[in-house]
């Protein structure tokens, strides 16, 4: 009995391991082939991690030529298939249906409340949700309609200290969110 279990965990392990394979892009999947160091195409968002006790960030951003010359392609247009998401963006329709919520974000949501919370301030926070939202063809969000809020950590409108690359997070993540909620 316990053969018979080691045996088809191991068969297990060698099919998936062939599917891992068989998956990877012909680059990666090429011996010898290395991928560049991160370093080469990634720098961090925000300063290095604060002191234990302090909010940090981890973000990073792609900085190669490749990922700076894309553009993510409007709805109804075709975008790379060979390129995860939209050209490399993470677009609403990329994120609703790597979780499987195609049909309920469209369909659900309306009236609730998602809360974010950040360190730091994004002063352009709302009109970059708007650029966001237009560019994919999403229903306006802003103050004026209700959908989106902006408070602080005592829920008033006394901020804190802006900063450059926290607010780079929050557009990211008030983007995001909005993708997967977009009602």
């Amino acid at each position: 009995m316990r053969q018979r279990f080691v045996q088809r965990l191991v068969s297990c392990a060698v099919v998936s391991l062939a599917v891992f394979v068989a998956v990877l892009p012909p680059a990666a999947a090429a011996a010898g082939t290395a991928l560049p160091p991160m370093a080469a195409t990634h720098a961090r968002v925000c300063p290095s991690p604060n002191a234990r006790g302090f909010a940090s960030c981890d973000a990073l951003v792609r900085i190669d030529q490749a990922a700076r010359g894309a553009t993510p392609v409007r709805p109804g247009a075709r975008a790379n298939p060979d390129v995860i998401g939209n050209s490399g963006a993470y677009d609403p329709s990329y994120l609703q249906s790597a979780y499987n919520l195609s049909s309920i974000s469209s369909s659900s949501g309306t009236g609730r409340t998602v809360a974010i919370v950040d360190a730091y301030d994004d002063p352009t926070a709302e009109s970059d949700l708007a650029y966001y939202r237009n560019y994919f063809g999403l229903p306006a969000c802003s103050s004026s309609t209700g959908c989106f809020k902006k408070v602080d950590q005592n829920g008033g409108t006394n901020y804190p200290t802006g900063n450059t690359g926290w607010a780079q997070e929050i557009s990211l993540d008030l983007d995001m969110v909005s993708a997967i909620c977009p009602n």
